[in-house]
């Protein structure tokens, strides 16, 4: 989960280096010509320097006119002072008018004790009733025993059971049906094999 930013300049002993402006740190790009902050599709940002709705850690944004922090739409939020659903962790948040903990939308849960599907790690959420783990909607999950498409780290689901083809990089897909490690719908993939301009 450590990838850096959009795009990456080149590598160096092995690591990929950062290339671009203010984002930095954990994203997620559905564009086959990004190039920086001109984003007009589906990418998470993890950037210290977010300003927006005082929000500054992790955020997804989904903007066809991205321009820093003039985001107002779908993003994900990592703040510990959130309070909706008993929730105060990680979470994702899709609302024009964010103002803080007042979030009862979109959200990504980081919980330790979720078991739904035999899960218990990171998960993303879209139920303005989450309970804790009577979840059965959007959600991501991060778990190294994933082993559909010889995929075993990061990936968010929406449904249940993935039998699309083998990817090796970085993406997202939509499809419907969980069931544990045979996702066949909406996930994220983080794998080591992403490099530059290999986003579409």
């Amino acid at each position: 989960m450590t990838y850096r930013k959009n795009y990456f300049e080149h590598k160096i002993n092995g690591q990929l280096k950062p290339l671009g402006n203010s984002v930095n740190k954990l994203y997620t790009v559905q564009d086959s010509g990004f190039t920086g902050n001109s984003v007009n599709k589906l990418y998470i940002v993890q950037d210290s320097g977010f300003t927006g709705n005082s929000v500054n850690k992790l955020y997804i944004v989904q903007d066809s006119g991205f321009t820093g922090n003039s985001v107002n739409k779908l993003y994900t939020v990592q703040d510990s002072g959130f309070t909706g659903n008993s929730v105060n962790k990680l979470y994702t948040v899709q609302d024009s008018g964010f103002t803080g903990n007042s979030v009862n939308k979109l959200y990504t849960v980081q919980d330790s004790g979720f078991t739904g599907n035999s899960v218990n790690k990171l998960y993303t959420v879209q139920d303005s009733g989450f309970t804790g783990n009577s979840v059965n909607k959007l959600y991501t999950v991060q778990d190294s025993g994933f082993t559909g498409n010889s995929v075993n780290k990061l990936y968010t689901v929406q449904d249940s059971g993935f039998t699309g083809n083998s990817v090796n990089k970085l993406y997202t897909v939509q499809g419907s049906g969980f069931t544990g490690n045979s996702v066949n719908k909406l996930y994220t993939v983080q794998d080591s094999g992403f490099t530059e301009n290999s986003v579409n």
